[in-house]
């Protein structure tokens, strides 16, 4: 038991340093509702885990435990990473934080999603507090998580998702420009040349004839 409780108490800081960082963006009206949620969703996460802990202390429960450590060590990677997540958010500039954000994503994995990290972390304190045999006595902190884990569901994701696919569809006139997901895409609307930047492997031209090529190797001399 002394061990779950020292898992507890190792990932209640965390929680708190994610905290901070959200508080840094709290106001940031061009993140999406989610992600402010699950912001907010931290200090009931450490809420639960601080009460978790109270009713672990003194109490023996004997052996088989495994699944509640399990449980714990879940919860404690997964603050980790939230509190990583919402430090680099807080690090961007603040016109840029929605676009990083979703850079970000893009590199490290949708499971990466602010709001994925914090329902998972409900999921696992809900599971460590069965687990431990105490269910009975966290009725009612058991249900506020279940209820904000059904409340996420009912969001927008804090991040474009591909998985139903694009569809582009374009009834009127003019031009029309898409970007799936996280691309970034250039748009020339003039009459110029548009270059975005490439590796060539040879010489090039741009907006002119192309030079003759000189022929390679040593010709033999006419005679």
């Amino acid at each position: 038991m002394s061990r779950i409780i020292t898992l507890v108490e190792r990932t209640t800081p965390i929680l708190e340093a994610a905290e901070a960082e959200y508080e840094k963006v709290n106001k940031d009206n061009k993140l999406r509702l989610v992600f402010h949620q699950a912001g907010r969703g931290l200090a009931l996460v450490k809420k639960t885990l601080e009460l978790v802990k109270s009713h672990l202390q003194n109490r023996d429960l004997g052996g088989g435990l495994e699944d509640a450590k399990n449980s714990i060590k879940a919860c404690t990677r997964k603050a980790t990473s939230a509190e990583w997540m919402f430090r680099q958010v807080a690090l961007a500039p603040e016109n840029s934080r929605f676009g990083d954000y979703n850079k970000l994503l893009a590199q490290e994995g949708k499971q990466y999603m602010v709001e994925v990290l914090v329902q998972g972390m409900m999921k696992d304190v809900c599971e460590l507090v069965k687990q431990s045999g105490i269910e009975e006595r966290m009725q009612d902190e058991v249900e506020d998580l279940r209820d904000a884990i059904n409340d996420f569901g009912d969001m927008v994701p804090s991040a474009p998702t591909e998985e139903k696919g694009d569809n582009f569809n374009n009834f009127g006139e003019g031009d029309q420009f898409n970007a799936a997901g996280f691309a970034e895409q250039n748009n020339n609307t003039g009459s110029g040349n548009l270059f975005r930047g490439g590796v060539f492997n040879r010489e090039v031209n741009f907006g002119g004839q192309a030079p003759e090529q000189k022929p390679k190797g040593n010709p033999k001399k006419s005679d």
